[in-house]
This record gives structure tokens, C-alpha cells and sequence, in this order.
């Protein structure tokens, strides 16, 4: 089809070249894809259009659907909406891709080519086709908008100028700062312009100041949208000439790819005034949106999101295969419902960088590491796995975990900056944790260990005043080893912080050899004989412990009045007390107490003793009465008057020999 100086426009719909050559082009005919337009094409057509006169707007969508092999894009490299849906189809870029909102793979195949071209998205991904990454970069976002007040050096970046004479830089006036820029100097009949290719997400708008100096109603200063081909008398946007000092233009912008262009244009005769025309402070405020990221069965190389205030959710698992960068207030999301679980997974090859003032809602997702990189991050992870064969991840800064943390395969490394971890959930190590002088911060609730793990310093606490100890489980068949300081600490004797095996009466292993802080904690079947002995204070011993520098149980004493009233009942207090002659507080639970030392009277009332349920028991007779951190308390009724020494035995332990009453 050859509509050479005709203006060929796809309003709605879809425009399908199908094979079939296209020509557009010359100085009055422009290719013009309008919103809901849809130019679709295999990808090997013979296309000429000129690019001055090829306008992809808002809402147009670009469709390569072939089944073959393409080198390069028959449009260009600079879309607003891109998709390929051709079912063994491949097409190999040869330059950068830029597209103004979603690029979509249906099916098929993009390959960003052995060159490693980089493909920059302002609006979503979506791939259910292939996509083979190489060692290119993904880029999703678009860098704020525009804001040039020509202070730097000239040519700012992506702009250009041409005509007769290029656009030059001006110190001696500006709306702002010191420079602006000013047209070249042009003879009658020429012109001098200076342009920018924009690119924005979502309806936004454009300021700039102008001012001018030229012949009234002949030489013009214009600023042309989106038509590159206009001219001092026709298809500008708008226009001054005369003298006009600095003015402040506005322009709403629609998203999408616009071209941004400043002219100044003389006619056939008179030069007035200085005859050039300025322009500063352009400037196109950043304003994004939320967009959708599905990745497909592809992975990325590297990812970036940008430094752009845009949502980006994930509606399937990513895996990027070296470094995935998460820009300043950019946010990640990775709670889509389609995937597995309540949120998607991520894969990372190689490092993790973001920013301070970005976000990623981690939900329930786990970041997986599998090769040699660094996590520099910000963010909270919800669970963490390192699995990266025989490579070292490495810390750049502390990491915090709000679920489980696991080293499957590969090392872990804190790095010599000796950062922290805080874990909120479970902790697995089956390779290699490097601790350096960083420390190990259990911050959760009831939390476990498996697998063995040198750590410096380890802390846990309870920090929760609910009268419920926190408890910590640890693996039976593997050791702990703390070579700097050990930190558990409850709040009191009801809100301890209490250790346990994972397999009751079997033995978990501590080698702690640093130093101690360690309060109101309750222990359970822990050999630490491997270390020093373990120091602590308001400690409980639930029994079968090694190392911890506990007391022994020594005997038991009974205090209460001195005096009684026959008959009465009297409060009588039982204590543990240990072989350091203090009070042995593993001494818990119902125990078996036989109570002699008082006699009956002459109609043979005996002396009694409350049990647990508030029943009379003779003295002689076993007695139950319950121990809590080494103490029972229970009512006694004396009747014999007489000097009574009264003593208590479970059997194993007693009063007899050393009796306190």
C-alpha cells in the first residue's frame, strides 16, 4: 500500500498489513495510530515512514503477530502500547525498546539479541509467551517527567536541535537560574528548532516559559505537539512573535510518547529586534499509577524498577537471574491472588538493592537467593531463604525477616560491617551462616531452630507482658554455638522465655562460650557441657539439663506459726531449697509429701493437712500439694497440746535431720 503524501489513520480497530509492503511518507502524508487503534503486522513488511511523520498515540497499540524469525521491529523502537502474539514467532531486537505503557507477550518469542539491548516499560508486563532476557535489563518505570532549565551543559540529554542552526545556550537572560535557551541566528526563510521526545504514564501536563523577539505577525517562536512536520504558518500548537517577555505556557499532556518540539521560523524579509525566540524551566511533573507484572515461565537478567512513585504487583513468581533493584518510592506488591499461595515467590540470581524510601508488601511471599550476590535492603522480607549452591550471599546491610529464615544450600555472610538479622520465625540452617561480629535477633513470638548454627551474639526476648512464656524450640540433633554474647531474657516468672527439645527427654545441644545474659527463663532438656557453665538469674530447671549451673536439691523446710490455736487451720509454707542454700525453683509440680512430728489427742483426732482439692488428710498419709517455682502453700490443724517439731517427705527429699519447725 503506497499513501506517500497522504495521511493514512487508524481511528478504531485494527489495521492488519499482513504481509503486505507499506509506504507513508513525504512532506504532507503522516501514519497516525489514534487511541483504540491498532496497527498489526507479521513483522517482516517492507514499512517506510518517515519518522517525523509517524504518531503512535495515547492509547494506540502496536501488534506483531508472525510465526517466523525478525530481525529488528518494523515500527521503530518507541512505543505506546507493544504486543506480540505469533505463535512460533521470534523477533531479536536490534536497539533499545522503549514503550510508554504495556508491553505484552500473548505468544512467541522477544529476544533482546547477543547485544543485550535494554527494554525501558512506563506501564505493565505481561508474558505468556517467551521471553529470553540474555544479560539485558528491564526497566520499569519512566524517570519522573521533564525538568530542564538548561543550567548544565548543552545538549541536555536526549534533547536535539537542528533547522538552519542549532539552538545555542544563553547566560545573559532566564526565567530561572542564569541560562535559558535561545534560537540560533537564522536568515529570512529559514528556521532553527530544538526538541524533546517525552514519555509519560499517566495524563499529566507541561509548563515552560517563553519569550520573543522578532517581527510582529511574521517571525514566529512555536511550540509544536506531537507534529514535528509544522511549520511557521501551519500545524503549531501555539505561537508569539512581537515582543513578548518571559511567559509561563501550560499543555496537558495525555500518556504516552509525545514529541516536544520549539521552533522559531522567519518569513521572506525584515529582521526586528534581537530576531530569536527563548525557552526555560520545561518542566512535565512525574505522575504514575499501578500496574500489573507477570513474568510468565521467563526470567528476567536484571530488573529495575525505577525511581518512580508506581505500584508494580506481581500476578506470578519472578525470577530475576543477577540483580533486581528496587527504586526509590517505588513500590513492589506481591499479593496477587493467582499465585501460589496468597502471594507470589521471588527468585534472585544475583543482588538485592533498594532504596530507603521504597516499599515492598513481602505478604506471605519468600525471597529466595541462588547465587553470589548482596542483600542491601531496607525492606522487610516475610521469609528468606538463601539456596545458592556454592556461592556466598553477603549482607550489605542489617536484614530483617518477619517469617522464616532458612539456609538451604550456598553461605550466608553478615560481611565485616558485622550487620544483624532480626527473625520473627523460624530459623533453618543445613550449610553455612557466617556470622562475623554481627549479631542474631529472634523477635517473634514462640520461634524454633533446625540444624546447627555458629552464631556471635544471639538475643531473644520477651517483650509481651501477657502472662505466657514465649517458647523456643531447638533441634535435638543439632548444637548451638554462641561465641560472643548470649541474651535471653523473659519479663518475670509469668512471662518467661522458655527452652525446649524438639524431642522431649532427648537433648539439644548449646556450646556457648562468651558471656551471659540470661533471666527468667525456663529450661528443658539442654546439654550445654560443650561451653562454660551457663550464668543466669531467675532461672527455672525443668530437669534433664547439663552445664547450666544449676544448684542440686538439697531438702525441704516448713515455716509457719509459732504458736497454733488447737484445731485451727494455719498457713504452712513448704520450700525447696537447694545445696547453695538457696531456693531451688526446679522444684515444680504435684508432689507426694508425708507430714509427721504431732501427735493425736486422747479421743485420737489426728493432726491434718489440706491436699489440692481441700480435703483433710491424717498426718502419716501422703498428701498431694503442688510446688510452683519450689514453694506449696497449704492449711495444717494441730490439736495435741504439746511441743511439736514438725516434719515433711516425698520420699527422696524431707525435713528429717534438718528441720526448721
Amino acid at each position: 500500500m503506497d499513501a506517500a503524501s497522504q495521511d493514512l489513520i487508524i481511528q478504531k480497530g485494527t489495521f492488519d498489513l499482513n504481509g503486505w509492503a507499506l509506504t507513508v511518507n513525504g512532506s504532507a502524508g503522516k501514519l497516525i495510530a489514534n487511541d483504540g487503534g491498532n496497527l498489526q503486522l507479521i513483522g517482516d513488511e517492507n514499512v517506510i515512514v518517515d519518522a517525523n511523520y509517524l504518531q503512535l498515540n495515547t492509547g494506540s497499540t502496536v501488534t506483531y503477530d508472525g510465526s517466523g524469525s525478525y530481525n529488528g521491529l518494523k515500527i521503530g523502537n518507541t512505543y505506546n502500547n507493544l504486543t506480540f502474539n505469533g505463535s512460533g514467532g521470534t523477533w531479536i531486537l536490534d536497539n533499545d525498546l522503549m514503550v510508554a505503557k504495556n508491553f505484552t507477550i500473548i505468544s512467541g518469542a522477544v529476544d533482546v539479541s547477543v547485544l543485550d539491548f535494554d527494554i525501558t516499560i512506563g506501564g505493565g508486563w505481561s508474558n505468556t509467551g517467551t521471553f529470553n532476557a540474555r544479560n539485558g535489563t528491564v526497566f520499569l518505570g519512566f524517570k519522573g517527567g521533564l525538568s530542564e532549565s538548561f543550567e548544565g551543559s548543552f545538549l541536555p540529554p536526549d534533547w536535539t536541535t537542528g533547522g538552519n542552526l542549532n539552538w545555542l545556550q544563553d547566560g545573559t537572560t532566564a526565567q530561572g537560574g542564569t541560562n535559558s535557551a535561545v534560537s540560533g541566528t537564522i536568515s529570512t526563510n529559514q528556521s532553527t528548532w530544538i526538541k524533546k521526545t517525552v514519555i509519560v504514564s499517566a495524563p499529566s501536563s507541561l509548563t515552560f516559559y517563553w519569550k520573543v523577539s522578532s517581527e510582529s505577525n511574521y517571525d514566529f517562536l512555536l511550540f509544536c505537539y506531537d507534529n514535528d512536520a509544522c511549520t511557521r504558518t501551519a500545524g503549531y500548537d501555539q505561537r508569539i512573535s512581537g515582543t513578548v517577555g518571559w511567559t509561563q505556557v501550560s499543555k496537558v499532556l495525555s500518556a504516552g510518547i509525545h514529541s516536544l518540539k520549539w521552533m522559531y521560523a522567519k518569513d521572506g524579509s525584515v529582521n526586528t529586534g534581537s530576531d530569536r525566540g527563548w525557552i526555560d524551566l520545561a518542566d512535565i511533573p512525574a505522575l504514575y499509577g499501578s500496574f500489573n507484572v507477570n513474568p510468565g515461565n521467563s526470567p528476567f537478567y536484571n530488573l529495575t524498577i525505577n525511581d518512580v512513585p508506581s505500584t508494580y504487583v506481581l500476578s506470578g513468581d519472578m525470577t530475576v537471574g543477577n540483580d533486581f533493584v528496587l527504586g526509590d518510592t517505588a513500590t513492589l506488591d506481591t499479593s496477587a491472588a493467582n499465585c501460589s499461595g496468597t502471594s507470589c515467590d521471588i527468585s534472585i540470581g544475583g543482588s538485592w538493592m533498594d532504596a530507603e524510601t521504597d516499599v515492598f508488601i513481602s505478604q506471605s511471599s519468600t525471597v529466595t537467593f541462588t547465587g553470589t550476590g548482596e542483600i542491601n535492603s531496607n525492606d522487610v522480607f516475610e521469609n528468606l531463604t538463601v539456596d545458592s549452591g556454592g556461592s556466598t550471599v553477603t549482607l550489605g546491610q542489617n536484614l530483617n525477616v518477619n517469617g522464616n529464615f532458612a539456609i538451604k544450600t550456598g553461605t550466608l555472610d553478615v560481611s565485616n560491617n558485622n550487620y544483624n538479622i532480626n527473625v520473627a520465625g523460624n530459623w533453618s540452617n543445613a550449610n553455612i551462616f557466617t556470622p562475623q561480629g554481627g549479631t542474631v535477633i529472634f523477635d517473634g513470638t514462640d520461634q524454633s531452630f533446625t540444624g546447627s548454627t555458629t552464631f556471635n551474639n544471639f538475643t531473644k526476648t520477651d517483650t509481651t507482658n501477657d502472662s505466657t512464656n514465649q517458647i523456643l524450640v531447638f533441634d535435638n540433633t543439632a548444637i548451638q554455638t554462641i561465641s560472643g554474647l548470649l541474651s535471653l531474657t523473659g519479663i518475670d516468672s509469668d512471662n518467661r522465655v522458655k527452652l525446649v527439645s524438639d524431642s522431649p527427654n532427648n537433648q539439644w545441644g548449646l556450646t556457648a562460650n562468651g558471656t551471659f545474659n540470661i533471666a527468667y527463663v525456663d529450661v528443658q532438656d539442654s546439654d550445654a557441657s560443650g561451653g562454660s557453665t551457663i550464668i543466669h538469674t531467675n532461672m527455672v530447671n525443668s530437669g534433664n539439663n547439663l552445664n547450666w549451673g544449676f544448684s542440686s536439691m538439697h531438702h525441704l523446710a516448713i515455716t509457719g506459726l509459732a504458736l497454733q490455736t488447737a484445731g485451727d487451720l494455719q498457713l504452712t509454707t513448704i520450700t525447696a531449697i537447694g545445696d547453695d542454700d538457696k531456693l531451688f525453683t526446679a522444684y515444680m509440680g504435684d508432689k507426694q509429701l508425708t507430714f509427721s512430728g504431732a501427735n493425736s489427742t486422747y479421743d485420737g483426732t489426728y493432726p491434718k493437712v489440706k491436699d489440692n482439692y481441700d480435703v483433710d488428710v491424717e498426718f502419716g498419709i501422703p498428701v498431694t500439694i503442688t510446688f510452683i517455682d519450689g514453694v506449696a502453700k497449704t492449711n495444717m490443724s494441730l490439736y495435741e497440746a504439746e511441743d511439736a517439731e514438725i516434719e515433711t517427705t516425698d520420699g527422696t527429699f524431707s525435713t528429717l535431720g534438718d528441720p526448721t519447725w
